[in-house]
């Protein structure tokens, strides 16, 4: 049933919008029966969930505005024998907006990440394949399948973002998981380039499609576990499958993209540690992951990328969308919408253009829906015919559950968002009642007018109708020169769907190709570009355009050279999106295009301008430029040689000594791509230290230098010279620069050093607390136990001779006026671990009763006082209370000394469970926690682990703030128990094998296409040239312990309340 336009039900009303710093926490996993926060004025509800619904990825409205949804048990780690998704069709029977049937569509697949119709056929993203279904009898069940490509790699980075674009192509994006790559299966080219691997000879560059019926179609299994390739991309092809192209590349996990009103194209891309991004793909832009010889995540300050479309943001980017409903208020229209999945968010923010680069109007996201108290794991998004947004809700386990009947639990919802003031209903309602009448008996105005319909399917349909007509070309060409009648009054969503129509339309004549190309050069900046992104698309040579209607001839020559010197940055780079699409450089157009190259300014231009010299420019124009007077046209041939990975080291010497910052920087950043373009090595990259910390640094710049400051003020040639090696002994900010003769090569590098405070240090040891009775002080020593080191806190004593049982040892001063003290307790101390405590007692006096269960152990320690004998036990975490000096006056004495030696946790006879801990929380102490989280032999988790945000992550494993925003104790819990079961994406253990027989291990931090980079535990990070690797392969098991047998419930409790108030 359609989905219900006028009828009002109970909605749940908040606040308004506000940054995503300022909303309140998500509290919980989800309280099944809580609806999520909403801005004021907006409200929300549910129109499916459980048991309609469960783990709902993706969705589509058709023609006729039926939802259609994409679920079931596939996600997360299937078996051969696992039952397929299922695409469904939701039934709202009795017409109140809700829905309250499912009728089984169509069946059989893997995991379904992307939905798009596109006429009768609906295109699905199963990874490894990519499938069409038709209902050629409309009995609404699919009975024709084809499976259009297969082998894309598996479901963790798989394919999403399947849509429909106005120029007649599919558009899709893909993670960089890889295929199998035979031996009866084999994705079509461009997808074996993404994954960097090679097919045998005579393998099939698109091989051919497999058409079946719905009993014989066959999904093709890949195990979740297989391996990654090298990088995601952007791709698109025709109806048929065929003329599949790469668009943008350089992504991780690039999990949906849309585009808005004028055909600019946005997508969420998914990290693993640094913050997820948003990208503006357009063509041969490569953003960084996977790159030829520069890897970048954040894009920033690096020429090899083009710029992020906006600020990282710290969760999980899922389905993302341009919304224009008039049924929202004007401040909610023209944004893009977004979904977190992790954060449990649905932000939006406003567009806006600086010069060619789109990016955000403000400077964070705005927050439409936040989860709150409620179950609320958005992950795809569309608006709907009646003007509202509607988004699914993914269930509370990551993967799939299921009952002792083997029948799926999981939860899912779908949610709609509305205005509460929508103005709109009649106006949406008379668009959606016209759909009603077949598009055969539309007029030619009609279907133009069409064009503008708020679902994408629909517009889809208006235009391939439009396409159709033979007078559709005169149709269009009168709505864009007559706009003093409103009914050709265009909007720019209009304007762009029937551009493409017109050069598309086979009835096109040569003298409404001369109009067309008028459009190119004259009106609005929308239509020019449009008009030109049609021309470009359709030009396949430097002589004709495919349909043969429309020359390349001087007309189009003038639009290029035009474009090229035109103040409007954004028509600048279409002319050079334009000319390196072509395929050759029409000689005519060299001297404005180096001459245009030589002023650009634009960033986002200049990237595409020296992409038309990678694409055009042989390696002997290349060289000839790099060795030109102009840097800017040096640089421009630099980055298109190094993209091409010409031979050109030996020029790379001149060129770094240019007197341009940006040629030298990115010269040196060539150089260095063996190294992971890391101009030096430093073996203590910052960090926390106790006492003094050595630091190493190497330049692989030769001939160069470094120099260096300590003061946080930046270096110069004139700061003194790094001697190779500093120790450095106090909190400090080292900056150094990397100098070849007088030019700086490469930016500043910064590392922060902080030594550790007396409280820290004793965190790091377990220590919780020290409470004297006396109210004198008890400390522990920052050197330890070593000759010289002051005794007590109240003397001048110092220590002598330290026998080797009290090496590595904590020691902790205590006050000698102590010694005459006669109480039950003088000392109370909390460990948060078991450890080993060792008394030194001064040997003139008797020992004290407390001491007499404690073992003797061989060994003096001696001040120049006295001497004291050693006293040893072994104790479990909690409270430890030590006693009085002595057990009477008698003759003179030192207090006793105490020495801690943290111990490592003990195997536990009985497993914790989940359940256990969650009895716990209750009772959970935070400090307790951290002490856990920081103490060497408790759990430790800082070796690895940073707790709180970061710039630059440097933990091994992921970066742990998010756990505070997430606010999912179970999701925690589960990841201490069972570490392999719960592995943060991105984080499973690389094992690379060389040549040599050497095994590296260690977490992907980036690779490019001269080497990989793994982090390793200590903090540190290892390149490996891909020309010495034998082998890789990906562990599906945690590098991180399991605590089940480690930590009792009431610790891991502790440890959990600690991550969640960080």
């Amino acid at each position: 049933m359609l989905i219900q336009f006028l009828r009002h039900l109970p909605f749940v009303i908040l606040f308004t919008a506000l940054p995503a710093a300022a909303y309140g926490q998500n509290t919980s996993n989800g309280d099944l029966d809580a609806l999520p926060d909403v801005a004021e004025e907006f409200e929300i509800r549910f129109v499916a969930k459980e048991p309609l619904t469960r783990n709902p990825c993706a969705m589509a409205f058709d023609v006729h505005g039926r939802l259609f949804i994409g679920m079931g048990p596939q996600y997360r780690s299937p078996t051969p024998n696992t039952p397929g998704d299922s695409v469904y069709l939701m039934i709202d029977s009795d017409n109140d907006g809700v829905f309250d049937k499912k009728h089984p569509f169509a069946s059989g697949f893997n995991n379904i990440q992307g939905l798009c119709w596109h006429g009768d056929d609906l295109w699905i993203a199963n990874a490894p394949d990519l499938t069409i279904v038709r209902d050629t009898d409309n009995d609404d069940v699919a009975d024709e399948y084809i499976r259009l490509y297969t082998d894309l790699g598996n479901l963790e980075h798989g394919l999403h973002g399947l849509t429909w674009g106005p120029d007649g192509r599919m558009y899709m994006s893909k993670g960089n998981s890889k295929g199998h790559n035979g031996p009866k299966h084999y994705a079509p080219l461009p997808f074996r380039d993404l994954a960097g691997v090679a097919a045998p000879s005579g393998t099939s560059i698109f091989p051919k499609p497999v058409v079946s019926d719905a009993a014989n179609y066959v999904k093709t299994y890949h195990d979740p576990a297989d391996d990654w390739g090298r990088e995601g991309g952007v791709l698109s092809c025709l109806e048929t499958g065929e003329d599949l192209r790469i668009e943008s590349r350089g992504y991780r996990n690039p999990w949906d993209i849309a585009f808005d009103h004028e055909f600019n194209f946005l997508g969420t891309d998914n990290d693993q540690n640094q913050g997820d991004r948003l990208f503006h793909s357009f063509y041969g832009a490569h953003y960084g992951w996977g790159h030829n010889w520069s890897a970048h995540w954040t894009c920033e300050n690096h020429l090899p990328t083009p710029e992020l479309a906006g600020p990282l943001f710290g969760g999980s980017g899922t389905g993302i969308t341009y919304f224009d409903s008039p049924a929202f208020p004007p401040a909610f229209r023209g944004v893009w919408m977004f979904n977190d999945w992790l954060q449990r968010r649905t932000h939006f923010f406003k567009p806006q253009w600086k010069g060619a680069h789109l990016t955000t109007a403000a400077k964070e996201y705005d927050v439409l829906v936040s989860g709150g108290d409620s179950l609320f794991k958005p992950t795809d998004l569309e608006v709907g015919p009646n003007g509202s947004l509607y988004i699914l809700g993914w269930g509370r386990e990551y993967g799939v559950q299921w009952n002792d009947k083997q029948e799926q639990v999981n939860e899912g919802r779908v949610f709609e968002v509305r205005w509460r003031h929508n103005k709109a209903k009649e106006e949406l309602l008379a668009k959606h009642q016209r759909w009603q009448k077949p598009l055969s008996d539309w007029t030619t105005k009609e279907l133009i007018s069409g064009l503008d319909d708020i679902l994408a399917v629909r517009r889809i349909a208006a235009q391939e109708a439009l396409i159709l007509r033979k007078d559709g070309p005169s149709e269009i060409l009168l709505a864009f020169q007559d706009q003093s009648d409103e009914s050709h009054d265009m909007s720019i969503q209009q304007a762009t769907w029937a551009i493409w129509a017109l050069i598309r339309n086979p009835y096109t004549q040569k003298e409404q190709g001369h109009q067309f190309m008028n459009l190119c050069l004259h009106g609005p900046i929308h239509i020019r570009i449009q008009a030109m992104r049609a021309l470009r698309q359709h030009t396949d040579s430097i002589t004709n355009i495919s349909n043969g209607q429309i020359p390349l001839d001087s007309d189009t020559l003038e639009i290029l050279e035009t474009a090229l010197s035109d103040k409007n940055a954004r028509l600048r780079f279409e002319a050079y999106q334009f000319i390196t699409q072509i395929d050759h450089l029409p000689p005519k157009i060299h001297l404005p295009l180096l001459e245009a190259l030589k002023v650009e300014t634009d960033y986002i231009c200049f990237y595409a301008g020296w992409h038309v010299l990678k694409q055009h420019y042989s390696s002997t124009r290349l060289k000839a430029l790099l060795l030109n007077d102009d840097s800017r046209l040096q640089l421009a041939a630099l980055l298109a040689a190094a993209e091409r990975r010409e031979t050109i080291t030996e020029l790379i010497p001149q060129i770094i000594q240019s007197d341009s910052e940006r040629l030298r920087n990115t010269a040196a950043l060539y150089t260095t791509r063996k190294s992971g373009n890391s101009m030096f090595y430093i073996n203590n990259p910052g960090g926390e230290f106790t006492d003094t910390i050595s630091v190493s640094l190497l330049s692989y710049l030769k001939p160069s230098q470094i120099y260096y400051t300590l003061d946080g003020t930046n270096p110069s040639n004139e700061s003194p010279r790094w001697p190779g090696s500093l120790n450095i002994t106090r909190s400090c900010t080292l900056k150094f620069a990397v100098y070849s003769g007088d030019k700086q090569i490469g930016p500043i590098a910064e590392y922060q050093y902080e030594r550790l405070t007396a409280q820290a240090t004793v965190e790091r040891q377990g220590i919780l607390s020290i409470l004297s009775e006396t109210n004198r002080l008890y400390r522990v020593s920052r050197q330890g136990p070593q000759k010289d080191t002051k005794a007590y806190t109240d003397r001048d004593y110092i220590l002598t001779d330290v026998p080797k049982t009290l090496e590595n040892t904590v020691f902790i001063q205590t006050p000698n006026d102590d010694s005459e003290e006669f109480r039950d307790t003088l000392v109370s101390i909390e460990l948060a671990i078991p450890s080993t405590i060792i008394i030194a007692h001064d040997t003139r006096i008797t020992e004290p009763s407390w001491l007499s269960n404690w073992e003797k152990i061989k060994g003096q320690l001696t001040t120049n006082d006295t001497t004291f004998g050693l006293f040893q036990k072994n104790v479990p975490a909690g409270k430890l209370t030590l006693g009085p000096n002595r057990p009477d006056t008698r003759g003179s004495a030192s207090q006793y000394l105490i020495f801690l030696q943290p111990g490592n946790l003990k195997q536990l006879a009985d497993a914790t469970t989940q359940e256990a801990v969650t009895a716990a929380i209750p009772t959970a102490d935070a400090q307790r926690g951290k002490a856990l989280f920081f103490a060497t032999g408790g759990a430790g988790c800082f070796k690895c682990h940073d707790a709180k945000p970061a710039d630059t992550p440097t933990g091994f494993g992921p970066n742990l703030s998010f756990l505070k925003e997430q606010r999912n104790p179970n999701h925690i819990i589960k990841s201490l128990l069972t570490p392999s079961s719960e592995i943060k994406e991105g984080f499973a253990t690389q094992v690379i094998i060389t040549h040599d027989g050497r095994t590296i291990t260690g977490i992907l931090k980036h690779e490019t296409g001269e080497s990989i980079t793994l982090n390793q535990p200590n903090e540190k990070s290892v390149t490996i040239s891909r020309d010495k690797i034998d082998e890789r392969v990906s562990q599906k098991v945690s590098a991180m312990p399991a605590f089940d047998r480690l930590l009792t419930p009431q610790q891991i409790a502790d440890l959990v309340k600690y991550l969640l108030e960080q």
